[in-house]
């Protein structure tokens, strides 16, 4: 692998990693929101359901193009 392909997979990596504290950061967020915008968990719920519901619909299209285009080192 040469320092070009290095650099692609270090970056992938981190985004990656920024992406899963992202969602693992949400749990311990909702105790906080709740108090500090006095809404319910229900709705709080709900917001986060479609975040993470547009998050899954938005890899898709994305997945088709870097297969159609694939990857430009």
């Amino acid at each position: 692998m040469d320092s070009a392909e290095r650099r692609i997979v270090a970056f992938t990596a981190g985004a990656h990693g920024l992406v899963h504290t992202y969602e693992l950061s949400i749990p311990i967020l909702i105790t906080v929101w709740i108090a500090e915008f006095s809404t319910t968990a229900a709705a709080l719920g709900g917001i986060v359901t479609v975040g993470y519901g547009l998050f899954g619909v938005g890899a898709l299209p994305g997945g088709i193009l870097v297969d159609r285009f694939g990857s430009k080192p």
